[in-house]
Parts: C-alpha cells; structure tokens; sequence
C-alpha cells in the first residue's frame, strides 16, 4: 500500500496505517510547501520564504538542503513519492489522490458535477470525512497561514453545497444542529441563516425561522447599516406565507443519513439500550447550544449530576451521540471512576495521557508530570471542535486538568458530586437529574420485558417500578432478568421485591444513594448459580480498572476458558460490561455490590487467597515479560506458585505489548498488595517491571511504584527489597538526567547493602554493591568527574568477575570505556569498549551490543576516525530500533551530528542533530536543550 499524506489537520504521513517520521515543524514546513504545490517546482527562493518568511537564518541555503536531503530520505523508503530536484529548485512526484488536500478538492468537484444526488451525497462525505481539523495545525509560517485560510474557505464553501444538497434531500431534521452552530460561528452569513430559517420551517419550528430572521436583520443593520438581501427577504416572506413550494417532495420522517464520518478520536462508547425519556433534560442540553454567547469566549461545560444509578451515563451518551456532526474533530470519552470503591479515582494524568494517545500522539512524546501532559493536551485541541465527555467524576480538582482552552470545544461531565467549586469556579452549566417520571419509567420497564405484560397488571408493574424507586439502572437489571426467568410474572416480581424491601428496607432513596439499587442487584445476584455468584464476588476485589479472563481465572482459581464462560454470562445479564475482547469491568455501584458480596459471603481466608493469587499472577507475568525485553539482566523476582499460571509470552513485541496493555492494573496491583500487607508482592511487582520502564519511560509511574515498593520493603523490614528499591530509584532518576537526586538514593542503597550482608548474605551483599557502584561511576562520569568513575567501575567489575554476573560484567566494562574516553585515554577506551561488546555479544544482548557500538562510535570520533565512527553508529541505530530505545537511538543521532560537525559537514551534523532533537523532545527529556544550544551555535534556526 502505498503512503498517504494528510495535510488536512497535523501533518502526518502514514504507510499501511503506520505512522512515518517527519521529523522537525521547520522540516515539516518544506514537506509541506512540496505537497501543497505537488508535482510542481518550488524554486529555493521560493521555500525559504514560505518556509521562514521574510528572516530567514543565516546558511538557509545549507540549512535547507539538510532538511531536504532527511525527507529525501525519508520518502526513500515510501511507494509513491519522490523528492527530485528541477529547475534551481525542488518537486515532489507523487500521485495527488495520495494527499489528502488534493484528494479534497477533486471530490467536492466530482459532488458538485453528480447528476445524482445519492452520488453527490456518498461524494461529499468522503471529501468532508478527510478533514481532521485545521490545515496543517501544527505548522506556522506566514505563507502557511495564507494557504490556511485559503483552505479553510474551500471547506466552508463545500460545506454549504453539501448542506444544499442535504435540504433539498430532505434531511433538514438530521442537519439542523450543524446549521444552528454554523450560524452562530457565522451570524451575519445570509446564505447559513436562509439555510437554517429553511430547516427550521421544514421541522414544525416556523417561529424560530422568523425569530432568526428578524435577528439577523438586526445584527445587519447595526453592524453594517443595511437589510438583508433580496433572495433571504423572499425566503422569509414564503415562510411568513406558509409556502406550500418550501416543503421539500424528499421530506421523509425518521430516515435521517448518517453525518460523515470523521477519521478523528471517536472514543464514545454504545449508549443505553431502550433510552426512554428525559426529553425536558434533552431540551435544557440543547439551549446551552442554543444560548452560547456571541462570540464565544471560554470552553462551555455542562455537569449532569444526580444520585447513583439515576441514568447520568445513558443522557450523557445518549445525548453525546446526537452532536456527532457538530463535534468533527473528535469526541473523547473517559469512566473516570470517581465512587470506585477500592480503588482511588483515575489519576488526571493517566486520563491525560490516554487523550494524547487518542489525538495520536507517541507514547515516547507523551511528557510526565500533570501540567506538561495538560498543556500539550490543551495546544492540541485549541482551535479544534471537539467533544470532551467526562463520565462518573469525583470532585472538581479531578476534572480541572481536563478541560481543554478552546471555545470550539463542549466538556460534559456527569458526577454524582455538584460540582459546585468547579460551577463557581468555570460557570458550568448544571441539569440535575431526577428519577424517571412513572409513565417513563413503566415504558422503560415495557419496552425491555414487553408492553403486552405492562397491559396485562398494570398494578403489578406500577409497584415494581415503585419498589425500583424509578431509578432506571434499577429498573433495566429487574427487566433484563425477568426476560432470564420466562415463567415469573410481574406479579410474582413484585411480591419478591416487596418481601425484600421490607425486610432490608433496601429501595430506600435515601442518603446513601447505593441503597437505592441494592434489592434489584442481590435480586439479580441470587439468580446466578454458586460458581457464578463467586466469581462475580471475588471480581469486586480486583485492583484495577478492567480484567482480563486470564487475570480473572488466576483471582477464581478457575480454568481460563470456564472463567471466560461465566463472566461472559455476567455481561449478558449486565452485571459486567465488557469493554474490549476478552475485558470487563464493573459499573461503579455494581462493583461496589460484589465487593459487599465479597465482605460478606467470602471467609476471610478466601478473599485473602483469591487477592494473593491475583497479584501473585501479575508478578509472576509481569516477570515473564520482563525476562524477553532484557533476558540477560539476572532478576530478583523468581519462582512459581501451584495455584497460578502466568503468561507465557511468544516474544519481545508481545512482552512490550502486555505490559503497555496491563500497565494501570500493574500500578493498581502494586498499591492493592501495599494496602493488602503483601509487601513482597508491592516491590516485586515494580522489579518485574523495570526493564519495561527503562525502554518506554513512563516516568510517573516508574517513581510511583518505585517508592510504593521501596515504603513495602521498609514497612516488612526487607532489607533486599529496600536495596532494590533504592538503587531502582536512583537508576531511575539518573536516566532522567537529575543526578543529585540519583546520588541520594545510591548513597541510601549502598548503606543497605551493608544491612544485606548482615542479615541475609554477603555474596548478595556483594552483588547489590556492584550495581550501586555501577550507578555512582555512570553518575559520577554524567557530571564529568571520570576518575571517580573509574574508581567505582572497577570495584564493580572485580566483583561481577567474582561472581560470574556477565550481563553485569558487560555493561561495568562498558561504564570503564566511558570513563577512560572521558579521561581521554581512548586507546583504552576502545579496549574496554571492545572487551564490553565481546561479552554482551557472547550473551546476546542486544541493547548492551546497541551501546557498546555506540561507544565505540564516539571514541572512534574522538581518535577522528570518522569513516569508523559513522559504521559503529549505523549499526547502532539498527539495533536501537529493533528493540525500541527511543532514548537510545536519539543519542546516536547526537552522536552522529558532533562526528558530521567535526568532519565539517554541517548540514549533514544539523540533519543528525535535528532527528535527535525531535526524540528528545517527545520524550521531554533534558538533553533537547543541548542540542538546540548547538544548532543554534550555528546560527540555525530551528
């Protein structure tokens, strides 16, 4: 297949549905200018002013040929395009089909052409479905903006053709919503405002239409000093008249198209079955539309609130789903699990970095820390329209951080909470919600079980809606399993509920609003057979967020497949939900219920073993994975256990995908076995965890299990766990280039070690001192003091060499190699280096091999053997992709650009440096400032 280029949003190129590096904004700038002019030569005059207007950098010339030569080479390894160069300049050969801005624009020509509106119609929503937000909205140049603009007024302009041809289908029902937010974007618009007075007219709505007018006429007069124009004053007048030739012969109630489909973050999951109602909470919804003010200034927030089990979600969604076309940038969906009861809200800083991973951001350029992650989520979405749906929060303090800026852009909440502080706060608009009225509430109970049964005692069925207390999630559970049991009569329903309810008082809509459900939830639960209802228990007394059926089966103890079998029986009577194949997860109240159940009908014995197994199954799994990603790395997280069977991974993609896929619940295990006094388990986990950490740089939550286990080690007096933990933490902070604060945590590991040798063993002892030692000389030669590096490196090697460690033994070789070229002893710096790889070959290591020839790259520089240097670093590279050291591969791109630099090739050295700067700053790690400070030494901007 061959590559696409999207123009019409961020600038992307992918093959295959795979996203393609484009490096650099200023890189991405010349790629841009090519394939908007594509297959057309662009002079070099005439990139560097659209590239860098009228101040262009000193050597623009070199500098653009640099950037020219990587996309070269980029599109290289693409079916379908080629960079040539003609005529004092620069084309791009390539098929216009395969760009979408060209794409665009040959559609809407074709839809404009059609004799058939059918066509026109399929026509329009391909070319409208390109868009992905503004023309290369990560890009600004002053030609750029131009071109923007230009763009942007071929959508509106196609648009508007489209809405025509939705008119005269009869479609003004479905395409009224867009109208109304289109002609509040636009409100002096003649031709929106006679388009939406028409849909308007069309849907009963003949006041409106004329209110809009007579609106419109005002802001003209006011703002311009003139009438509307002729063909908008006929159209009033029709309406005014009733004209008969106004009803469209198309008109067809109830077959509205779908909107087009936009190929943006479409996360809203499927809405309520049988949604009944709520059509004056529909109603208030839609006026906050109605009722924005002109212009918009700030993001509009609506907060849905009400009690637990009331029906927030199914308007939520249900509601969502109906701004579809108005949202066409996306909408983004989160259960931020604000009553989950064993377990902490969603931390804004995972939701955050979920949302950037849906606005296809990679996770290497997702930055840690709450704010970062918050600002380059709101730069994201300004200017985008974008629906943002936060289901189930807590408190205002969790909502904050995810609000984006933009104005183009509608949040909905639903909490049980007010949200008081964030209405006083944000000016939220709020619409509390009730329980259903009882005519909603007996048609919602008709149309699950059938309204022949309502008809049939309509005195029985009003007291079972009584007993549900008109809660609809009450009301759907006792539906749903009335249509399990054919043979119980709403009668007989009734008499059951009332038994219940007296005896346990349980439908009572009092201040604990999960009493309200509790009667229908134990109705349903009695139902399930003894297996069932005890895995339904002990899934209550999981960690995280969803399970998967190999987790559940380790927590019931179960075969895989009967597991599978039971909680998929579960879903079908809704007592889970399963999100993804072969993942479930509880609605809050009911996972409150089983881990009631669980309290109550489990002995303590039982739910402490099925709690054990769980997390025993994630360690060991957690174990296994980590073995793949760096097998030579001896572990400290070993063993079996009879009653669990961890995954058995096929390879390094699947390790690295599991732990991605499981990283929440293995965050939540670490805490569920801190807080369940397995503190074995609460620092084993995050040393199964490490080497995935290492090469993916989740920095947060690295430093939280970290400190998770080091606090378990402590509190069970685990000397080696504490030392682990430890020099984890200064591993971990010394990658991150914060070196004092490595120190602190090596000093603190090596003092335990002493602990170790006394208590445990000295041999171990001895180990844990070699990796601290290790550390401390990587440290030491980070801050450039090389001959205590060399000191601690060689304490290390003579105790791996004593132990046998190779993995260990290679990589203190490698941390000498360092430190003698730091010395500028680089004749024994290659001998080191040489002896390093020769080990870490031996063993098959090969992100020890990647840096070992990476070293060797670096000394091989420093002896100004350039030719060697650039094959050691070639080689490098190739390793560092195979196994995914982002971190890794951007040092080599460094590395790469002094050599160019020193061999005074400075286009070729701003290249390089230039790859290892857009690395380094997805990664937000601090050696981006370095390499900017040398590209800018070179009067280069950037």
């Amino acid at each position: 297949m061959g590559v696409r280029f999207a123009l019409l949003g961020a600038v992307e190129a992918q093959v295959s549905g795979r996203l393609v590096e484009l490096g650099h904004a200023r890189q991405q700038c010349v790629l841009t200018v090519l394939l908007v002019e594509a297959n057309r030569p662009v002079s070099i005059d005439q990139l560097t002013e659209r590239v860098w207007g009228g101040s262009p950098p000193a050597r623009a010339r070199d500098t653009l040929y640099g950037y020219v030569s990587h996309l070269r080479r980029v599109c290289a390894e693409l079916d379908g395009a080629v960079i040539r160069r003609r005529s004092g300049g620069y084309v791009i050969d390539v098929d216009p089909a395969a760009v979408d801005l060209h794409r665009f624009r040959e559609l809407v020509s074709r839809a404009r052409a059609a004799e058939a509106g059918e066509q026109a119609h399929e026509l329009f929503d391909e070319a409208l479905g390109l868009w992905r937000g503004e023309p290369f909205a990560n890009l600004d140049t002053y030609w750029l903006n131009g071109v923007r603009e230009a763009v942007l007024n071929e959508r509106r302009s196609a648009e508007l053709d489209y809405y025509d041809l939705q008119l005269r289908q009869g479609n003004h029902a479905e395409l009224l919503p867009t109208l109304s937010t289109r002609a509040r974007t636009y409100p002096l618009d003649e031709r929106v405002a006679g388009q939406l007075m028409l849909a308007l007219y069309r849907c009963g709505r003949q006041a409106e239409a004329l209110d809009h007018y007579r609106k419109l006429r005002a802001h003209l007069v006011s703002d311009l000093g003139a009438d509307p124009g002729p063909e908008l004053r006929e159209l009033q007048g029709r309406i005014l008249r009733n004209d008969a030739g106004l009803v469209n012969a198309g008109d067809r109630a109830g077959a509205a198209r779908p909107a087009a489909g936009f190929p943006a973050p479409r996360q809203l999951p499927p809405g309520t079955r049988h949604f009944i109602g709520r059509s004056a909470e529909l109603e208030r919804l839609n006026g906050v539309l109605r009722r924005r003010p002109e212009p918009v200034q700030t993001v509009v927030i609506t907060a849905i609130d009400g009690v637990g089990g009331v029906g927030k979600t199914a308007l939520a969604l249900h509601w969502a789903a109906q701004l579809r076309t108005e949202f066409p940038d996306g909408i983004l969906h989160v259960n931020l699990r604000g009553y989950d009861p064993d377990s902490p809200p969603l931390d804004p800083a995972e939701v955050l970095e979920n949302f950037l991973r849906a606005l296809n951001v990679p996770p290497e350029r997702i930055p840690p820390g709450l704010d970062a992650q918050a600002g380059l989520y709101r730069s994201l979405l300004d200017g985008r329209r974008v629906l943002v749906v936060l289901d189930n929060a807590k408190s205002a303090d969790q909502v904050t951080p995810l609000l984006p800026g933009s104005p183009t852009c509608l949040v909905l909440i639903t909490s049980r909470n007010r949200m008081s502080k964030l209405a006083i706060r944000e000016g939220i608009h709020r619409v509390t919600l009730d329980v259903l009225p009882d005519a909603d509430a007996l048609a919602l109970l008709g149309h699950v079980i059938g309204t022949s049964a309502i008809h049939a005692d309509p005195e029985a069925a009003a007291d079972v809606v009584r007993f549900c207390g008109r809660l609809p999630l009450a009301l759907r559970i006792v539906a749903e399993g009335m249509c399990t049991r054919p043979s119980t009569t709403l009668a007989d329903l009734a008499a059951e509920l009332a038994a219940e309810k007296s005896r346990l008082d349980l439908l009572d809509t009092g201040d604990d609003e999960s009493m309200a459900v509790r009667t229908v939830f134990s109705w349903s639960y009695r139902v399930l057979s003894p297996e069932a209802a005890r895995v339904f228990r002990l899934l209550g007394l999981h960690a995280g967020g969803t399970v998967s059926l190999p987790a559940a089966a380790a927590m019931t103890g179960l075969p895989e497949g009967r597991v599978g079998r039971i909680v998929k029986a579960l879903a079908n009577v809704h007592l889970v939900e399963e999100t993804t194949p072969g993942r479930y997860e509880f609605h809050d109240l009911l996972r409150l219920y089983a881990y009631e159940r669980a309290f109550e009908e489990e002995t303590e014995a039982d739910r402490v073993a099925a709690v054990h197994r769980m997390l025993t199954w994630y360690k060991l799994s957690a174990a296994a994975a980590d073995r793949l990603l760096i097998p030579q790395r001896l572990s400290v997280v070993g063993g079996n256990s009879p009653d669990v069977q961890p995954l058995d991974f096929t390879g390094y993609d699947q390790a690295l995908e599991w732990c991605e896929t499981e990283r929440a619940n293995l965050v939540a295990a670490t805490r569920q076995a801190f807080d369940w006094r397995e503190y074995e388990t609460a620092w084993q986990v995050p040393a199964a965890m490490w080497n995935f950490f290492y090469l993916r740089k989740h920095w947060a939550d690295q430093l939280a299990v970290y400190t998770t286990g080091l606090e378990a080690a402590r509190r069970s007096q685990n000397v080696l766990g504490e030392g682990w933990c430890l020099g984890s933490l200064g591993y971990a902070y010394w990658d991150f280039g914060s070196h004092e604060r490595a120190m602190e945590y090596f000093e603190q590991a090596m003092a335990t070690c002493e602990l170790i040798g006394q208590r445990i063993s000295e041999e171990i002892a001895e180990f844990g001192r070699c990796i601290v030692r290790m550390g401390i000389g990587l440290v030491r030669a980070s801050q450039g003091r090389f001959d205590e590096a060399v000191e601690q490196h060689q304490a290390a090697l003579a105790i791996a060499l004593k132990t046998g460690d190779r993995w260990t033994e290679g990589a203190v070789l490698g941390g000498l190699g360092e430190a003698f070229a730091g010395l500028r002893r680089y004749e024994q710096a290659v001998s080191w280096y040489e002896r390093a790889l020769d080990v870490r070959r031996q063993i098959d290591d090969r992100w020890g091999q990647a840096w070992m020839l990476h070293d060797l790259g670096e000394v091989n520089c420093m002896l100004e053997d350039f030719a060697a240097a650039v094959e050691y670093y070639k080689m490098a590279l190739d390793l560092r992709r195979v196994i995914g050291d982002r971190q890794g591969e951007a040092r080599t791109w460094d590395s790469m650009g002094d050599a160019a630099r020193q061999a005074g090739s400075i286009a070729v050295a701003v290249d390089h440096w230039n790859q290892a700067l857009t690395i380094f700053d997805d990664l937000d790690d601090p050696q981006a400032g370095e390499v900017s400070r040398k590209i800018g030494e070179l009067g280069i901007e950037l």
